[in-house]
């Protein structure tokens, strides 16, 4: 795994974790995500994004402290040009300090205090893409509070000497129904958002 800057010429693109696989190539297709958060909780924001079950962000996702949500957090990834299922996750939380307890083998009372994270909310939504090499499509995650939240998808075209936004393309049912049956990991943490997929669909 590498990490490398993609600039692309965008005012704001992100540095992310890719595999050769997915790496700068004209048979790849180029996504910008974009995350904005209306509210936001606690101290620690984690994000992942996965493309048909692999890891954009990396295994572990994305950690950051929960004020550095404001503005929207900008990323551009490339990703195979292939029907995709794409999963987009964010929740809030915080660290706190419980007291445990426990009987030892002698019979006395052993009590300590532990750190653990915390979940306060978050949600998760996902789209579908059939995206086509060398293409750019842009992906508007908006976290409206209250584990809501959506997602949209848009390709930009020229038209006329001009540039219009249309609906990203999509896979087809039988392509869809293909990709939901591969497994997603360990699945989502948090529920499915109230609009699981783009509008549109």
């Amino acid at each position: 795994m590498k990490t490398r800057c993609a600039l692309l010429g965008l005012a704001l693109a992100g540095c992310v974790p890719f595999d050769e696989a997915r790496g700068p190539s004209p048979a790849n297709a180029i996504l910008t995500l974009r995350r904005t958060y209306e509210r936001t909780a606690g101290t620690t924001l984690s994000e992942s994004c996965t493309v048909n079950g692999n890891d954009m962000f990396g295994p572990f996702g994305k950690f950051s402290p929960s004020e550095s949500a404001k503005p929207a957090l900008v990323d551009t990834l490339w990703i195979r040009a292939a029907p995709s299922r794409i999963v987009i996750q964010a929740g809030f939380g915080h660290d706190e300090e419980q007291t445990r307890s426990a009987i030892g083998t002698n019979g006395s009372l052993h009590t300590w205090t532990q750190e653990v994270s915390v979940d306060d909310e978050g949600c998760w939504t996902r789209i579908w893409l059939s995206p086509r090499a060398g293409h750019r499509y842009f992906v508007d995650f908006t976290y409206r509070g209250n584990n809501a939240c959506s997602a949209t998808c848009v390709e930009p075209v020229g038209v006329d000497g001009g540039t219009i936004s249309r609906p990203c393309p999509q896979p087809t049912s039988e392509e869809e129904d293909h990709l939901e049956v591969q497994k997603e990991g360990s699945g989502p943490r948090w529920g499915p958002a109230q609009s699981r997929d783009a509008p549109g669909r």
